[in-house]
């Protein structure tokens, strides 16, 4: 027996000549026909948040079967489809694997990693009740280096304070 590994599309053969102990010999050949295996790659984003839901890709070829498994996150749906659905659940490396299979049964694996960021857990701090008054009312999260704050507020106006961790607003309604 011989294990052979095709290289380019198209036909081979294979042959053998059986020698027996008398020395009679046969040969035999056989073609075969060598299918070109998938390439498939990947398309979605390497950077994440956690607890969101994110759609990965590859190029559809017809006939072809897919079959996607995913760490760090759950698969929403897609699992044997060309496009994927995943929730990352936890944050740090994630990785998703696809395994590609033609109808003759040649078959690819790729795979990407993930890299999943927890998303920030903001508290308002600042009272539950407010005054229609000409003092303004202040509101606050743990301020963290290099975060970005947007407030909206519905039944007054933000005075001062939007971009940051701490904002004063005037109840006017």
């Amino acid at each position: 027996s011989i294990d052979v590994q095709w290289y380019t599309p198209g036909t081979g053969s294979v042959s053998c000549r059986q020698v027996s102990p008398n020395g009679c010999d046969s040969l035999v050949d056989m073609n075969v026909l060598i299918n070109a295996r998938p390439s498939p790659y990947i398309t979605g984003p390497a950077m994440a948040c956690q607890n969101l839901n994110y759609n990965y890709s590859v190029v559809p070829v017809n006939g072809n079967l897919y079959n996607w498994s995913v760490t760090g996150g759950t698969i929403l749906n897609g699992t044997t489809t060309t496009n994927l659905s995943v929730k990352w659940d936890n944050s740090g490396p994630g990785g998703i694997t696809l395994v590609e299979t033609t109808p003759a049964g040649c078959a690819s694996m790729t795979s990407a990693n993930v890299q999943v960021y927890m998303r920030p857990t903001p508290a308002i701090s600042g009272s539950n009740v407010g005054c229609i008054s000409p003092l303004t009312s202040r509101y606050s999260v743990m301020n963290e280096p290099g975060v970005y704050y947007l407030w909206s507020v519905t039944g007054g106006s933000i005075l001062s304070g939007n971009g940051t961790s701490a904002i004063d607003i005037l109840w006017g309604t």
